[in-house]
C-alpha cells in the first residue's frame, strides 16, 4: 500500500497538464491531454498510445467477443497488442476502427480532417453510410460525408510522433521492463516474486536511471549488470 502510494504521488507530481483516473469498473480508464506535447500511455492490455495534445482517451475491456474499446476525442496513434483474436475498437463521432494487431493514427480533431492512417497491419474502417479496409502506407480519409481510401504518400510526415514519454498507470511490471527493453535496449531482469508488482509512473526514455526508479517504485534492490544496458532487481 505504501508503495502504490508513493508511486501514485509520483504520478501527480510528474505529469502536469496530462491527467488520469480510474473510473468505475463499468466505464472503465479515462485519460486526456491539456499539455502542449504529446504523451504515452501504456494501456492495460499492453498496447500503447500516443495522446495529441487536447486529445481525451476511454477505455474498456467489454468481453472475448466484443473486445477492447475505446472512446477517442482528437487525435492519437495507436500500437495495439495482439490478444488471441480478441478485437480492438476506436469509437470516435466521426469513424469506427476495428483491429486485431497493429499500429495506426486517428486524427478526428475536425469533421473535414477526419481520418485513420495505417502504419503496419490491416484495419477495417466505417463512417455512418461506408466502409473500407485499407492496410500499412493507406488511410480513408471523410471528404465531405464520403469515406474515401488513398495511399500515404510520405509516412514519415505523418507517423513523426515523439514517444521518448512512457506513462504506465497499473501495469504488470513484467510488462514494464518488456516496454522498456523495446524502446531503449535496456534489458531489466526481474527476480523470483517481483512479478506481482503494478507500476504506476512517468518515465523518459531519454533519460538513465530507468533501472532505479523501478526499484525505488516495487521497493527492491537494483544490481547493475553493464552499466547503461543490463540490470538485475531483486528483493531487499
Amino acid at each position: 500500500m505504501k508503495i502504490q502510494l508513493i508511486a501514485s504521488l509520483l504520478v501527480l507530481l510528474g505529469i502536469g497538464a496530462f491527467y488520469l483516473f480510474r473510473a468505475p469498473a463499468e466505464e472503465g480508464l479515462y485519460y486526456a491531454n491539456a499539455d502542449r506535447t504529446v504523451k504515452q500511455i501504456v494501456l492495460p492490455d499492453s498496447s500503447e498510445v500516443i495522446l495529441y495534445p487536447e486529445a481525451t482517451l476511454s477505455y474498456y475491456f467489454s468481453d472475448k467477443e466484443k473486445g477492447r474499446m475505446t472512446t477517442l476525442k482528437g487525435k492519437a496513434f495507436f500500437q495495439v497488442k495482439k490478444m488471441h483474436g480478441i478485437p480492438f475498437r476506436v469509437k470516435t463521432d466521426f469513424l469506427d476502427v476495428e483491429v486485431l494487431g497493429t499500429s495506426f493514427l486517428v486524427d478526428v480533431a475536425q469533421k473535414e480532417k477526419a481520418g485513420v492512417f495505417v502504419k503496419t497491419g490491416k484495419v477495417r474502417v466505417e463512417s455512418a453510410e461506408h466502409e473500407v479496409v485499407i492496410q500499412a502506407n493507406e488511410k480513408a480519409e471523410l471528404k465531405g460525408g464520403v469515406l474515401k481510401a488513398d495511399t500515404i504518400l510520405r509516412p514519415q510526415d505523418v507517423f513523426g510522433v515523439d514517444d521518448s514519454v512512457l506513462i504506465f498507470e497499473q501495469a504488470p511490471i513484467t510488462e514494464v521492463v518488456k516496454v522498456i527493453r523495446e524502446k531503449t535496449g535496456i534489458q531489466i531482469d526481474l527476480a523470483e516474486g517481483l512479478e506481482k508488482n503494478l507500476i504506476t509512473t512517468r518515465i523518459n526514455s531519454n533519460e538513465p536511471g530507468i533501472a532505479g526508479e523501478l526499484a525505488f517504485l516495487c521497493g527492491c534492490k537494483c544490481e547493475t549488470l553493464v552499466k547503461g544496458k543490463h540490470y538485475r532487481l531483486y528483493e531487499k
